[in-house]
């Protein structure tokens, strides 16, 4: 008998720490980890217009990137705007892809899964249908898979009226749901300032 119920409190244990690590490990965003590699978002790189345009911006930001939006995150930023347009979507649409890339990546496209094998500016795991690694790390696949989804929940433009962090969830299905809305602000900010 006393086995038994030691046997059931190793395993009650086990399962919660088990618990309590995948539990740690999702809500970690994957930009928390300093050293993971990342690909370019743009084939001539970080430009001088995307630093300058990072110095403008930084101050004006509000939220997770207050004081600190780069060069290489401006241009991946602009990749996703780019895209965006290219796909015949409006501003709006941007300004929740960008809402997104934040929260999931803080604008960084990375290489490197941190989290199962999520990858890109999206974070979209190959094991979840996303498409494969390489498609995934690049910005005009990764953020036309993503509008798919936006449309595909959204059906007759309905993304264009609901909150920008409802949409982002429909689409991400985040354990964290409430993270996507904080980010709205500076991800209008950021696609106005690409937009024009």
């Amino acid at each position: 008998m006393l086995k038994t119920a030691r046997a059931a409190i190793v395993t009650a244990l086990a399962t919660a720490a088990v618990f309590v690590g995948i539990q740690l490990a999702q809500s970690a965003p994957a930009h928390a980890a300093t050293n993971i590699p990342t690909a370019p978002c743009s084939v001539s790189g970080v430009t001088d217009a995307d630093n300058a345009l990072a110095q403008e911006l930084s101050p004006k930001l509000k939220a997770k990137l207050s004081g600190h939006i780069d060069g290489y995150q401006v241009s991946c930023a602009r990749s996703v705007v780019e895209q965006v347009k290219h796909r015949g979507l409006d501003q709006r649409a941007a300004t929740i892809a960008l809402a997104t890339t934040i929260v999931e990546g803080n604008i960084h496209n990375y290489n490197l899964a941190v989290d199962y094998d999520s990858l890109g500016l999206y974070q979209q795991r190959p094991s979840a249908g996303w498409g494969t690694a390489s498609q995934i790390t690049d910005p005009a696949h990764s953020t036309d898979a993503f509008l798919d989804g936006m449309i595909k929940a959204y059906p007759h433009d309905g993304w264009k009226n609901a909150p920008v962090g409802d949409v982002a969830q429909k689409v991400q299905i985040s354990a964290f749901p409430g993270r996507y809305q904080v980010q709205a602000d500076d991800a209008a900010t950021i696609s106005a300032a690409l937009w024009g």
